[in-house]
């Protein structure tokens, strides 16, 4: 349906002249706050989220998971509805405001990357959704296996010392 909200995610890519570190300062301290404070523009998101690529390859990652080296990070912008992209990204503010402030930090040669998403949506609605508010409970257990029952209740390893996460 076109009124089902929707995800809007981008992959950046970083102007060469830019260094790693300062790519995703820009892009932390100043970009991501800068959408959101554009009020008529950010009306339309309900969420933003910006995901900072960590810069090795961790060890143990299958050969078939390689790292998408040209891509810094990504961007997770909650939408109300696809119509809501087209006017988002359509707004005046966005030509005025974000696009010259993107030209700052990102490549704009289109070899960035970008998807729209709605599938979560689509399970949580038709079928079932999961999600995990363990962070947020308390529980009391006693006995002996009180602590095997906790690892299999909580998605969190919970035989660490008392005071640690």
């Amino acid at each position: 349906m076109a009124t089902d909200a929707v995800k809007f995610m981008e992959f950046p890519v970083r102007l060469p002249a830019l260094s790693r570190r300062d790519f995703h300062l820009y892009w932390q301290r100043h970009h991501s706050p800068h959408v959101m404070n554009v009020t008529p523009f950010a009306q339309y998101i309900r969420k933003y989220v910006s995901a900072h690529a960590w810069p090795v390859t961790p060890v143990g990652l299958p050969a078939h998971y390689g790292l998408a080296e040209a891509y810094e990070g990504a961007s997770e912008l909650w939408l109300n509805s696809l119509a809501d992209v087209g006017d988002w990204l359509g707004h005046p503010l966005y030509a005025e405001l974000i696009q010259p402030d993107e030209a700052r930090f990102l490549l704009q040669d289109g070899s960035g990357a970008f998807i729209i998403a709605r599938e979560e949506w689509i399970h949580v609605r038709e079928a079932v959704g999961i999600f995990d508010q363990s962070s947020f409970s308390k529980y009391e257990m006693s006995g002996p296996d009180a602590g095997k029952a906790l690892d299999w209740i909580c998605a969190n390893d919970v035989s660490k010392p008392v005071g640690r996460l």
